[in-house]
């Protein structure tokens, strides 16, 4: 595998990160490590639009809270959402994700190994939980509004595509608290790591609508990019 410790790395700092921060169907073209990836947001997101001030900020900050980290590919958040907010009827996102590829050493790179190899790698780092119990504690949490601060969650799921991990975290709108829940699934996209980046608000059972979405976004990408 190229860098041994890669895999690691680059979990860790994907997870870090991830607690920070044009059409649907219209797939976009990136060159990336000698690679072509096609990425599209996933079914009902909208790719922010740079062209307009509040997404290029909200795109800028994403790009600068990563930068010697991760590429940002894709930033998008759910349409009738986007066009809420860009219509004021709606402070804040709360429907959003990105795609992201490493970097190191001030580049992105690409691995010889199969995907089901470089998910089991990922899993050996990570603890893994068991997901209805998660499940149950996130659901206590909200109950009792103890979701205050960002909180790792582990690993909630993995199959061949990728490998799932979860958080909870707040979103900060107006100097009130909002809890949001977030899934990162790590995998390969024609041999590329890539981390697609997913958060809703934290409501009743949130956990298990997030996972269904995330593995069919994996998938969709995974199909477009073998």
């Amino acid at each position: 595998m190229h860098k041994s410790k890669a895999p690691l790395r680059f979990l860790i700092l994907t997870l870090a990160t991830f607690l920070s921060l044009v059409s649907v169907g219209h797939a976009e073209q990136f060159q990336v490590a000698g690679k072509t990836l096609s990425l599209t947001p996933p079914e009902g997101y909208c790719l922010l639009d740079r062209s307009r001030k509040e997404d290029d900020g909200l795109t800028t900050l994403l790009e600068r809270s990563q930068s010697g980290v991760n590429q940002v590919l894709l930033n998008f958040a759910l349409c009738t959402e986007l066009e809420d907010w860009h219509a004021g009827k709606i402070p804040n996102l709360r429907h959003f994700g990105n795609v992201m590829v490493p970097v190191e050493n001030g580049s992105t790179y690409a691995l010889s190994v199969p995907r089901q190899s470089y998910v089991a790698a990922l899993a050996g780092q990570v603890a893994s939980v068991d997901f209805a119990a998660i499940t149950q504690e996130v659901n206590r949490k909200l109950e009792i509004g103890q979701v205050t601060d960002n909180q790792f969650l582990g690993a909630l799921h993995q199959d061949d595509s990728a490998i799932y991990i979860g958080i909870l975290t707040t979103l900060d709108s107006g100097g009130q608290k909002l809890p949001q829940a977030g899934i990162a699934a790590l995998t390969l996209l024609n041999s590329v790591p890539a981390s697609l980046n997913m958060q809703w608000p934290a409501e009743e059972d949130v956990l298990k609508g997030l996972l269904a979405a995330q593995q069919k976004y994996a998938s969709a990408l995974i199909q477009a990019n073998p």
